[in-house]
């Protein structure tokens, strides 16, 4: 039986080939992406690089989130690289 630690090190062997080696911790998108809407909340979602007039797919940030994680990550990082 595998334990959690190797079911993590086996995701992210995968994640990381899947995603052409790049893979983006969960917990730093979620913190992340909680002070992005700290940020841009109060009238200003569509500055937010996850809303509807920034990401491609022109979907509400949750749905985007949800339907495209690659390029939500890849958002997100690139907002972490702009703004720390």
């Amino acid at each position: 039986m595998q334990t959690e630690r190797t079911l993590i090190a086996e995701f992210r062997f995968y994640a990381k080939q899947a995603f052409g080696g790049k893979i983006m911790d969960a917990v730093r998108f979620l913190i992340a992406k909680q002070r992005i809407c700290d940020l841009y909340s109060d009238g200003k979602c569509w500055k937010c690089p996850l809303g509807t007039f920034q990401n491609s797919t022109h979907e509400f940030c949750e749905n985007f989130i949800t339907n495209r994680p690659a390029d939500a990550v890849s958002a997100v990082e690139e907002w972490l690289r702009k703004n720390t």
